[in-house]
């Protein structure tokens, strides 16, 4: 059994709601969401930043990765839940509600 190790990850200023761990081919990596509004994605293993999604304009209270960790999903305080493209941190659609969105999630088969 590989012994486990704690890795900090520095850089959200405010409490995290939730987090995701997403195995792939291409590596292990890790989306936090993020009551300062700035969802981000890390290497799993070391905890290094790989980028931010920048867009939100009200606390993160959920994110998830796909399957194969191209494009993420991200539910707001700001009424809005928003699609990424998880490689370029560009947002590829914004969808309006009428209350805050707290839970996002992709199908099984990464098709909604």
């Amino acid at each position: 059994m590989a012994s486990a190790r704690s890795v900090i990850c520095n850089g959200h200023s405010r409490p995290i709601p939730q987090i995701q761990f997403k195995d792939t081919e291409d590596g292990l990596f890790l989306i936090s969401a993020c009551l300062d509004n700035r969802p981000m994605l890390r290497d799993g293993p070391s905890g290094d930043w790989i980028g931010s999604f920048v867009g939100h304009n009200g606390a993160v209270w959920c994110a998830h990765l796909n399957s194969n960790a191209t494009r993420a999903v991200t539910a707001s305080a700001d009424f809005t839940a928003k699609y990424w493209c998880a490689l370029t941190g560009k947002m590829l659609h914004s969808f309006d509600h009428r209350h805050i969105v707290r839970a996002t999630a992709f199908s099984k088969d990464d098709t909604k």
